[in-house]
């Protein structure tokens, strides 16, 4: 993944259709129940993940990444990484998972300057745990198979 793609994925020690959520290879632990536009202050674009886990799954905090990633079209029609910074909020603390809830977390990005004439694109979620992947969610959906995401992190 480069650089750039990097600086604008937000990793979180706590932890998915919109549009498309992928088939995974393997038995999830996790996933995104819902992703929907959130109300938020001029000049910012938002949304909310609700996550739900198997219910028998004890859940170590420390394994779990949520990576999101927000795209704009330039003027010119290319799609690429957004460098604005992203700001993220659990909605609904403690994050537990307790009797089988749904825990929220709300991303908010600023918009694009207009005089620019970038405008949002969309985004690409995903879910890790102990540094496999998830789940995932897109919006729109060419964008996961334009950008795809890696089934595992790498070490650090």
């Amino acid at each position: 993944m480069p650089a750039s793609s990097r600086l604008c994925a937000i990793c979180l020690s706590a932890v998915a259709l919109f549009a498309v959520s992928s088939a995974l290879a393997h038995a999830s632990d996790f996933s995104i129940s819902k992703v929907v536009p959130a109300t938020t202050d001029a000049g910012t674009q938002a949304i909310n993940v609700s996550l739900v886990v198997t219910p028998s799954l004890a859940v170590d905090m420390q394994e779990v990444r949520v990576m999101v990633y927000f795209y704009k079209k330039t003027t010119s029609g290319d799609v690429l990484l957004t460098e604005k910074p992203v700001i993220s909020r659990w909605i609904s603390p403690p994050i537990d998972w307790a009797g089988g809830q749904s825990e929220t977390l709300q991303m908010t990005v600023p918009v694009e300057d207009p005089a620019s004439g970038d405008v949002p694109e969309g985004f690409v979620i995903g879910i890790y745990y102990q540094k496999k992947l998830q789940d995932t969610w897109a919006e729109p959906a060419h964008l996961l198979k334009d950008f795809p995401l890696p089934a595992e992190l790498e070490s650090k």
